[in-house]
Formats: C-alpha cells, structure tokens, sequence
C-alpha cells in the first residue's frame, strides 16, 4: 500500500458522505453478491474516498487507520445496505473492522429470506 501520512488519512472516509449511493450503479441491482463482488465494491469506495487507486488499497488495513469515524461507518453501513439490497447493523464496520473481514462475512450470510442481517463479531484483530 502507498505509504499515506496520518494527516491525509485524518478522516478521509468522512468524504464517503459526498459519495452516497443514491446512483444505479450502487442500487440493488437483485443479483446475489459474493465475497469478492463485496470485497471490489468495498475496495473501491475507500480508494475513491482517498483518492487512491484501488491497488494502493490494503484490504487487511483498519477501516480505522483510513480515519473512520462513527458518522461515516453508519453511511459505508447504509450505502453497502442499499448496494446489498438486504438489512445490515449500522454497527457492521466496527463489527468487522477490514474490508477482508467485511466482505468474509457479507459473502458467507445468506441474504434469502432475513429481515435483517445476523452477525456474529469477529473478536479482537
């Protein structure tokens, strides 16, 4: 990953807001999302956020060390909700604090048929 400086990843997600999903392309589109169909879309919401290419995207990094904070890891949980097409905690990106652990998780749960989403958190990384 490229190296960036605390002062560029200082709440550089928070710009996540200015690209809410309201577009087609982040629309439920009705087909069934799979671990890396997640892990791309997640990838590239953090390298648009940081203006980075999404190869300079460390999937395995913190969404915390890009400078996540609580506003912005309910709208990542909303856009990624309405992208799904299913219900999910607002709590799920701290729930599953790395894209790897995220997209794992969205990819195992089986969006048939549940109301909300269930999860159990994977533990301390």
């Amino acid at each position: 990953m490229a190296s960036t400086g605390p002062e560029e990843k200082k709440s550089v997600l928070g710009s996540l807001l200015k690209f809410r999903s309201r577009r087609a392309e982040d629309a439920d589109d009705g087909r069934p999302k799979d671990r890396q169909m997640i892990e791309a879309w997640l990838i590239k919401r953090v390298s648009t956020a940081l203006s980075l290419s999404p190869d300079q995207i460390d999937s395995r990094e913190t969404f915390a060390s890009y400078g996540l904070d609580s506003r912005t890891a309910v709208s990542l949980s909303g856009d990624l909700e309405r992208w799904l097409g299913r219900r999910l905690p607002p709590t799920l990106v701290w729930d599953y604090p790395t894209i790897d652990a995220l997209a794992e998780h969205l990819g195992a749960a089986a969006p048939a048929g549940s109301a909300s989403e269930s999860h159990s958190p994977a533990g301390p990384q």
